[in-house]
């Protein structure tokens, strides 16, 4: 069970996901103050996954991945990542899918971990805007 749902009509593509993440995200860090986020990156979201409802293509699901990742980054939460749903066939879709969320995140993680004080707070200034 999660403490807070958004639910998404049938055939929602990228733009529709992308507004609720962009106005969403940041409301719901405000409003609850989290030490942590879970971030389940299911890639179900798919036009062409089997299982999902959803009509989101590939860049959009890499856009998603970027607004969590930088959001929570410039908020200074740690987060959790986890793989999720991914059912195309074939499933080299849901692969690269998979694949795109943890080089999104690695590429931010050694941006992180190499960049001065200074660099980070730059980032963050840039997140925000």
């Amino acid at each position: 069970r999660s403490d807070y749902d958004i639910g998404l009509p049938d055939g929602a593509g990228d733009e529709d996901m992308l507004w609720v993440v962009r106005n969403w995200l940041p409301r719901l860090i405000h409003k609850y103050n989290p030490e942590l986020i879970f971030y389940q990156a299911g890639v179900d979201a798919l036009a062409e996954d089997s299982l999902g409802r959803l009509a989101m293509t590939r860049e959009g699901l890499q856009r998603r991945n970027e607004l969590v990742l930088d959001t929570c980054l410039s908020a200074g939460i740690p987060l959790v990542v986890n793989m999720g749903g991914g059912y195309c066939r074939p499933i080299h879709a849901s692969v690269q899918c998979h694949a795109d969320v943890f080089i999104a995140a690695a590429e931010r993680a050694y941006f992180w971990r190499n960049a001065s004080n200074v660099e980070k707070s730059d980032r963050r200034a840039q997140l925000a805007t």
